[in-house]
């Protein structure tokens, strides 16, 4: 009677250990699939897809990290490998050491933020000396360009889509490595860059009888400046 009791124990034991390892599985599995759907596998999360984040500069290390402070509290932004600083008022890219303690900067973030207290997010460009929100150009990741008549047709891996005249100011950022002024062709799949809008939306088949989707939208850029090649 009493083995009998103590194999009941053991089998019981065992079972127990099964069901543990199943859902431990279980789990694992349902966080790697979460990751896979939510795009924020590393790599992903900053392909085609940003949010513009805002806030009082708190402290700086540079060449690292920015740490601000918002109504929703202190973020920690990670500078993306040669993030560029932008001055708004000038255009144009400027130093690091141009941050300084209680600034407001405006910053295009990947979308996916640490649950870190504060919260991290990696910033692709930061603005300063922003005097209105419609100085803040648009961060783009380029998934392909079409040559038109009168210009470029520029789509976004976000789907949003723009219009370049052929006279266009297309520019590289120092952050490439090579600034200056550049041309179209510089614009390819893959490329990051900041489009200034001229403030005009046009639809498609007022520019390009062969548009496949008669209802879209796109916007004119004005000027567009490489940040990423």
């Amino acid at each position: 009677m009493k083995n009998k009791f103590i194999s009941f124990i053991a089998i019981g034991a065992l079972l127990a250990l099964i069901a543990a390892c199943a859902s431990e599985k279980d789990m694992h599995d349902g966080m790697a699939s979460a990751s896979k759907k939510g795009g924020m596998m590393k790599g992903e999360a900053a392909m085609g897809s940003f949010q513009l984040e805002a806030g009082k500069v708190v402290n700086v290390d540079m060449g690292k990290t920015i740490l601000i402070k918002n109504d929703m509290g202190e973020v920690a932004l990670n500078l993306e490998k040669a993030a560029p600083v932008i001055d708004a008022m000038a255009g144009m890219s400027t130093k690091m050491t141009s941050i300084k303690k209680d600034d407001q900067v405006y910053a295009w973030v990947s979308p996916a933020y640490t649950a870190s207290m504060p919260p991290q997010t990696a910033a692709e460009v930061v603005f300063i000396n922003v005097k209105n929100m419609e100085e803040i150009p648009t961060l783009v990741e380029i998934a392909s360009v079409a040559s038109e008549k009168d210009g470029y047709a520029v789509t976004a891996a976000d789907g949003s889509k723009w219009m370049l005249a052929q006279a266009t100011e297309i520019a590289m950022c120092a952050s490439t490595g090579t600034p200056g002024k550049t041309d179209a062709k510089a614009l390819k799949k893959g490329v990051k860059a900041l489009f200034w809008k001229s403030g005009m939306m046009k639809d498609d088949m007022m520019m390009k009888s062969d548009m496949k989707m008669k209802d879209d939208m796109m916007t004119e850029s004005s000027r567009v400046l490489i940040i990423k090649k």
